[in-house]
């Protein structure tokens, strides 16, 4: 009997389909494997640590892949030879997954091709803060266990860059420590302050636990931590009350949170944008906003600490060498390194070796040019990743202002204004920088019996992109004493820093202020 051709051509038809369908499902089953997500803890029942390591790769930027064992880093995607971002989060009270892990891991992988682990500790976060504080060690020695694997693996130790999230932060130092201090470098982002501010160096983060030790402060009088933990600490806004956050407890959640949650947006949108994220040391805040550091010769010399990565940093620097210093695009060489400054000022011949921020600049002076190639010093330079860890400052405090939403990033001005004469009371007057599409202002306050007043003007545009200046003259306002209705005196400003062989830009003339009055001057500036 013919067998018929249609029912033939059926059943290969239902035969294939049959094979896609499974071939489908045995696909779904992969992806879920190779995919995992952070747990999710019960309040009540999520003090028990219990720890996962997520591996998240540039070509899978949203998969994490789990790796348990020596056999799972062997098989995994992990590639021994890039560097490895390991991020460790804090306190989770409701036992969820943090809301900005994903973003943090994309924001490393768009800049850099690296391994991220994002450690997974939702189960021992959980619950109350101080059962999370306890399980510390047990999560420190077991994350130091992982990379004492990749360290098998011939991953080199200076290429691990831990990133601690508020008490992730102290655990990040005590793996730290259990290493040595010899892994590459800890970024704290806003370490937490509850048990750790009196806790002992060996308890919590400090400069000993990497080669480069950084911490990032924005609410230091709440939930993170006061003291100085790194080798470079970063106050942001003074390290508390971070502008654009709720002052008032009627934001709920957002108002207990949102300033301590600021570190890791900030460093985020560091990540993503170029626009610089420039610090300068100072003694205090307030003698920063005054004006008293204006340039960053001691202890870094001519290189100031900025968050960030390292695309704008030729572009950025011309405006902020000494006079007669040029970058020749030829001469400018990349290299990135375990910290992210150096406090030494090197020179070989006429040609000048700057370390800024973790990375090695060859400058022109103004008497010559280097001969091809790079002089000995140089070389030597390069092959020790361009600074000397054992001359690294620690605790060093340096601060910067930013705007209340991302970017973040504001340019800084000094802004000065000279009476014409003293006068007996307190003199304020408001300054305003006008650009295209931005306006920024600041107060300065003239104490009386003096001329001079000064303050730092947080700006969102270069300061060459700065059209007009607007000054207002804010009188004293007493019943019993009516005030001056105008003042006069002279106004200059100039961008930071500002070292001692750059001169501030003054209107070439007198101002006179009228009482509650805007009057605006253009300002002559250009940018190069």
């Amino acid at each position: 009997m013919a067998e018929d051709p249609k029912r033939k051509l059926l059943i290969v038809l239902a035969v294939l389909l049959l094979l896609s369908s499974a071939q489908a499902g045995n696909t779904d089953r992969l992806s879920e494997h190779h995919c995992t997500d952070f747990q999710t803890a019960n309040f009540l029942r999520g003090s028990k640590l219990k720890v996962q390591f997520l591996l998240f790769t540039s070509s899978s930027p949203s998969c994490g892949e789990l790796i348990l064992t020596d056999d799972g880093i062997k098989d995994s995607s992990f590639n021994s030879s890039l560097e490895t971002k390991i991020i460790i989060h804090g306190f989770r009270a409701l036992g969820t997954k943090p809301s900005w892990i994903e973003g943090l891991v994309h924001a490393i992988l768009h800049t850099s091709q690296v391994n991220v682990i994002a450690v997974d500790w939702v189960y021992g976060s959980t619950g109350a803060y101080p059962s999370a504080v306890e399980n510390v060690t047990q999560l420190a020695l077991s994350i130091s266990q992982f990379i004492s694997k990749l360290l098998a693996l011939g991953v080199s130790g200076t290429s691990i860059h831990i990133i601690g999230v508020s008490l992730g932060a102290h655990v990040g130092g005590l793996v730290g420590h259990f290493h040595g201090g010899q892994l590459g470098r800890i970024t704290g982002l806003d370490p937490a302050g509850p048990k750790y501010t009196r806790a002992s160096p060996e308890e919590r983060l400090d400069p000993g636990d990497a080669l480069f030790v950084e911490a990032i402060h924005t609410d230091a009088d709440n939930f993170g931590i006061r003291i100085p933990v790194g080798h470079i600490d970063y106050y942001i806004n003074g390290g508390k009350d971070q502008p654009g956050c709720p002052r008032f407890i009627s934001a709920g959640y957002k108002y207990l949170i949102c300033d301590h949650m600021r570190a890791v947006h900030l460093y985020v949108s560091a990540l993503k944008h170029s626009c610089p994220m420039v610090a300068f040391p100072c003694a205090s805040h307030q003698d920063f906003l005054n004006g008293h550091c204006l340039d960053c010769v001691d202890p870094f010399l001519f290189s100031c600490p900025r968050i960030g990565p390292k695309n704008e940093l030729k572009e950025s620097l011309q405006n902020h060498l000494p006079n007669k210093w040029t970058i020749s695009s030829k001469s400018v060489l990349f290299r990135e390194v375990a910290g992210n400054f150096s406090p030494s000022f090197k020179s070989h011949s006429s040609t000048n070796h700057l370390l800024l921020l973790g990375h090695l600049l060859i400058i022109n002076s103004c008497c010559g040019h280097p001969k091809d190639g790079l002089p000995e010093r140089g070389e030597g330079l390069l092959k020790q990743a361009g600074v000397n860890m054992k001359n690294l400052p620690k605790e060093v405090k340096v601060y910067l202002m930013t705007s209340p939403s991302a970017p973040f990033c504001v340019h800084h001005s000094l802004v000065e204004f000279r009476l014409q004469k003293k006068r007996n009371i307190v003199t304020s007057i408001e300054i305003t920088f006008c650009s295209n599409s931005t306006k920024d202002t600041a107060k300065i306050t003239i104490p009386k019996h003096h001329v001079m007043g000064k303050r730092l003007l947080a700006h969102r545009v270069p300061f060459c992109q700065i059209n007009s200046v607007t000054l207002k003259y804010l009188p004293k306002s007493q019943f019993w004493r009516k005030d001056e209705s105008s003042i006069v005196g002279k106004f200059c400003a100039a961008p930071l820093p500002l070292d001692s062989n750059r001169t501030m830009s003054c209107l070439p003339w007198n101002l006179t202020l009228h009482s509650n009055t805007d009057i605006s001057y253009k300002l002559p500036t250009a940018c190069a």
